[in-house]
């Protein structure tokens, strides 16, 4: 009779459930931060971030969390990750719904800097039918709205006067800022821009037929030989075909100079032009950054093919990123 077998069955069942427990902590930190299992995890992700806290509630749902969603030694909690998506009204196992984590910092440094209470959302995740039921409605709800992307909320911060802390964001370039001239304001990361509710251009067309789309990797800052996800957002017409084939571009000297054409995962198989007929399906691209890239500031540039519209960009580039030396 082996040693596990001389134990009575009840105890054995609540070994194998602490057992299982231990193993599954572990593996789900590591999917909360892709590219962190067992290196790298004190890199810091974005050049803006919060002190790895925050205090959050919505008044569309009444979620809410207070607490830590980032450890200390840079990695984030994969269960306060999703109970903040549920105060966004997001869910955080469908990609692309969640949350970005940029916003999150974003959001967390706001309410620090500031000395915040709660930070209210009135509005974050919408999903394309229910923000194009707002813009029918003729609310000030642009057509690329980055709430579709889990990349905006609408908030006001307790204790703060919401003038003051769309100042704070403009004046710290933290992505896109509104003031309304009431108790909320709309924060995204976006590019930087910043209206008020005179010069919103929610109804000028200036995104109509995908003028202003972007690629957004996950963060902002990576290792050699970390794998990348990217998302494709403000599209606001479909079929969109995009090429699989990227250009890697490397700054140097102030310009932007071609490294290397890289190979993106677009999900979809076969070699040549990529369609996608929908946000969710943009949500998932990835690239396995070389690990043997020199460090530097980079970034991606995609082209898009079969363009249907005269006025829809042949290529763009994302957000910059840096990249480290691996381990």
């Amino acid at each position: 009779m082996s040693a596990d077998e001389r134990v009575p069955p009840t105890l054995r069942r609540r070994r194998r459930r602490w057992s299982n427990r231990a193993l599954l902590v572990p593996l789900a930190v590591m999917l909360a931060t892709p590219g962190l299992a067992g290196r790298g995890s004190k890199l810091r992700r974005f050049a803006i971030v919060g002190p790895g806290t925050i205090k959050i509630r919505s008044t569309k749902n009444r979620f809410r969390f207070a607490g830590r969603y980032r450890r200390r030694d840079g990695r984030y909690i994969l269960r306060a990750l999703r109970r903040i998506n549920r105060v966004f009204d997001a869910n955080h196992g469908r990609s692309e719904e969640r949350v970005s984590l940029r916003l999150i910092e974003v959001l967390a440094f706001v309410q620090s800097k500031l000395e915040g209470g709660w930070l209210v959302i009135s509005s974050g995740y919408r999903s394309p039918e229910y923000n194009k039921k707002l813009r029918d409605r003729g609310g000030t709800v642009a057509k690329a709205s980055l709430h579709q992307f889990s990349m905006a909320a609408d908030l006001k911060i307790e204790g703060v006067e919401t003038k003051a802390a769309w100042r704070f964001a403009r004046k710290h370039k933290v992505g896109g800022a509104g003031y309304y001239n009431s108790p909320w304001m709309h924060l995204d990361v976006g590019p930087v821009r910043f209206w008020t509710q005179g010069t919103a251009n929610v109804r000028k067309g200036k995104s109509e037929h995908n003028k202003r789309v972007i690629l957004v990797p996950q963060y902002d800052h990576y290792l050699a030989g970390e794998r990348m996800q990217l998302r494709f957002a403000r599209m606001t017409a479909f079929p969109i075909g995009v090429e699989p084939s990227f250009t890697l571009q490397r700054s140097s000297d102030g310009r932007w100079h071609p490294v290397k054409s890289i190979r993106a995962d677009l999900g979809k198989s076969g070699p040549g032009c990529a369609k996608f007929a929908g946000i969710a399906e943009m949500a998932r691209v990835t690239w396995s950054i070389p690990a043997d890239l020199q460090p530097g500031r980079y970034r991606l540039q995609a082209s898009f093919c079969e363009i249907r519209w005269e006025s829809m960009p042949e290529t763009i580039t994302s957000y910059e990123f840096t990249v480290a030396g691996g381990p």
